[in-house]
């Protein structure tokens, strides 16, 4: 299985794999490979231990179906074309499932960014809608290289971005915000040839206080942190905490 494995492979799956087959169990599960030339494929394994006369294990059948194009839909429905982040389908799936975790380990700390580009309408209609996809991109490049690879960035809708940010504080989540606010304000974008626009984001920041709160009440937490944000002028961070 080392020979075709691929290289970004899931370890903690490969480790229960074996665990249960080496058990005499059979393992059932999807397993990402890779063919001659590299690309990606994915298999739906079954691999089942066959034993001998004295219960030991002699050898293991394994039944495979491919399902790479399966799995090309689901990444199809789950991404935002145009940015390459999740959309808001999956954003909402993620989001329940850490407020779950959060409720069983509730000293890790869950906190959530909102970011909405100011004046992105007037981007549109001056500049054209083109320009506005070249803005999107550019923040949400901004947004993914700032932000640590356990956290969870999507395209909430329109110019609307999230962000989950399991097992943060609300401090350490605002300093991840005006990273974000601070980058995108100083590197303007390009938009046509050498023409660059200055781009500034308004962010609110909340933080799950409590392990019985609902998922709607943390979005009006920090939607009311976000829309602060905005009132006070944009280009700001603000956080639900000082709106108490």
């Amino acid at each position: 299985m080392h020979i075709i494995s691929h290289p970004d492979k899931d370890r903690t799956l490969f480790k229960n794999l074996w665990e249960a087959i080496l058990n005499g169990k059979t393992w059932n599960g999807e397993i990402k490979n890779k063919k001659k030339d590299g690309e990606p494929y994915w298999l739906e394994q079954k691999i089942i231990p066959t034993l001998n006369e004295d219960n030991e294990i002699e050898n293991f059948v394994s039944i495979g179906v491919d399902i790479t194009a399966k799995k090309q839909l689901e990444k199809l429905a789950s991404i935002d074309k145009l940015t390459g982040l999740y959309n808001r389908r999956m954003i909402d799936e993620f989001i329940n499932i850490e407020v779950e975790t959060q409720k069983r380990n509730p000293y890790d700390g869950l906190s959530v960014i909102m970011v909405d580009i100011d004046y992105f309408k007037k981007v549109n209609d001056t500049h054209g809608h083109a320009a506005g996809d070249k803005v999107l991109i550019e923040v949400a490049r901004e947004c993914k290289e700032i932000l640590e690879k356990e956290y969870i960035l999507g395209r909430y809708g329109g110019e609307e971005f999230i962000a989950i940010l399991p097992n943060t504080d609300l401090c350490t989540a605002v300093k991840f915000a005006e990273a974000i606010r601070k980058k995108i304000e100083e590197h303007p974008v390009k938009i046509d040839g050498s023409e660059e626009l200055k781009v500034t984001l308004s962010l609110g920041v909340a933080e799950v206080k409590d392990e019985s709160e609902e998922l709607q009440n943390i979005f009006n937490k920090v939607d009311s942190a976000l829309y602060a944000a905005k009132r006070k002028g944009r280009n700001r961070t603000e956080t639900y905490f000082f709106l108490q």
